[in-house]
């Protein structure tokens, strides 16, 4: 794992390895964000391009957006309540329109 950093600024970019995005303080915003917009935009692609059963949805939704979320979770768990209200947004966004069903 391999870190850089500015000349004189003394701020550590965050590195990712096998997928997590890590900072040098340990906060995980940086990767809750980058995991919200990944699970994000795969639910938005479902919705857009999959006009099936909502077996299929459901199905669809387990198999491409939720690994997105559950990756490596048990690393990156978040506690801080902004994280965790971000990264159920999406499970909140796919509920909301009906996409899926509460599992």
């Amino acid at each position: 794992m391999k870190t850089s950093q500015t000349k004189g600024s003394g701020f550590w970019y965050p590195t990712q390895c096998l997928g997590v995005t890590i900072q040098c303080n340990l906060k995980w915003d940086v990767h809750c964000k980058q995991v919200a917009a990944k699970a994000t935009n795969a639910l938005t692609v479902l919705k857009s391009n999959l006009r099936s059963t909502k077996q299929v949805r459901e199905k669809a939704y387990k198999s491409l957006v939720r690994p997105q979320v559950e990756y490596a979770a048990s690393v990156w768990s978040p506690w801080l309540a902004r994280d965790k209200a971000q990264i159920e947004r999406v499970q909140g966004c796919a509920l909301g329109s009906q996409h899926v069903q509460q599992v």
